[in-house]
């Protein structure tokens, strides 16, 4: 009997550890995130690119290139400023935006929040390199708001890889 009592406290103490570990298993997994969830988001990024790329191998020319200066204007009006200021070229960075945050002060005040675009041209000037005149226009504001005609060179590296400059006194307020 005594022997029967040991085993039954010793299954208890035993169910009792197992279900301590458990919960601090479940506790540990939902605090550090797992290998796998980053994996499965990388894996959908990569597939989200193939597609973005396979759809551009059908693309015109000029529809590819649009869709480029397209992108950066979404990344500029959802405030992705980090997305945006990642597509310019490096020595125009050097030369305009020395930094995230000058390039993030810069658009919140003269880009509207709200845009139309319109591509009037688009010319290749060499290998790769694409010349556009664009014309912002502040879609809350309308004429009382920032348009602008600007300028925007792209220089295509290869399908949806591709390093961009606009001609940053166009949108610039004048005082008058």
């Amino acid at each position: 009997m005594k022997k029967i009592e040991k085993r039954k406290k010793y299954l208890q103490i035993s169910i009792v550890i197992l279900i301590i570990l458990l919960i601090l298993m479940l506790i540990i997994k939902a605090l550090i995130p797992s290998k796998q969830e980053n994996t499965v988001q990388e894996l959908s990024e990569e597939v989200i690119e193939q597609e973005r790329i396979s759809e551009q191998k059908n693309m015109t020319e000029r529809d590819r290139i649009e869709s480029y200066f397209l992108d950066f204007m979404d990344y500029i009006e959802n405030k992705e400023y980090s997305k945006a200021y990642n597509l310019l070229y490096n020595d125009y960075k050097l030369n305009y935006f020395s930094s995230l945050d000058e390039f993030e002060s810069y658009m919140k005040e003269y880009f509207p929040n709200s845009s139309t675009i319109d591509i009037e041209n688009i010319e290749r000037i060499g290998k790769g390199v694409y010349v556009l005149w664009v014309n912002i226009g502040d879609l809350v504001n309308g004429e009382y708001g920032n348009n602008f005609a600007m300028n925007v060179v792209i220089k295509e590296e290869g399908y949806n890889t591709y390093k961009l400059s606009f001609s940053k006194d166009s949108a610039i307020k004048t005082k008058e």
